[in-house]
């Protein structure tokens, strides 16, 4: 009599677009963190971003919401990618994480002398991109 192991056939697993969302998703998060790396480090890259520039401390009040979007964009990616349940969650906490800048920045845009256009047309590529990658799993879950 021999005995075989247990199999895991019951395992989630991803669908392909949850594959493709979870790469968009760990690219937006590590394209993030390296927006903010050049910002600490690049007068250059300040300058293309900064909302006043004679006062730092105004885009600097960006950085501690875009690290929770950041992890949450990383952590939607790895649950994507594993097939989980609930990975609509970080998911949808990520897309309104750059959605709500997103609505800001085209506030401060339009009611400004132009300061931010850059960062607003980063973010609303980031936006659209998000909302897409979102809803694209949404349909997929919802009709498999």
């Amino acid at each position: 009599m021999t005995t075989t192991a247990p199999t895991r056939s019951s395992a989630p697993r991803a669908l392909p677009i949850e594959v493709a969302a979870a790469v968009y998703f760990a690219l937006q998060a590590a394209l993030g963190a390296l927006l903010w790396i050049g910002v600490g480090t690049s007068d250059v890259v300040r300058s293309w971003l900064e909302l006043v520039p004679e006062r730092t401390q105004v885009t600097n009040a960006f950085l501690p919401a875009d690290i929770v979007v950041i992890v949450a964009s990383a952590l939607a990616a790895w649950a994507l990618w594993r097939g989980r349940s609930w990975a609509m969650v970080p998911v949808m906490f990520t897309v309104g994480g750059v959605v709500y800048p997103t609505v800001y920045l085209i506030g401060w845009v339009t009611t400004t002398e132009g300061t931010g256009e850059v960062a607003l047309r980063i973010m609303l590529v980031t936006s659209a991109m998000s909302c897409g990658a979102a809803l694209l799993v949404w349909r997929a879950r919802r009709h498999p």
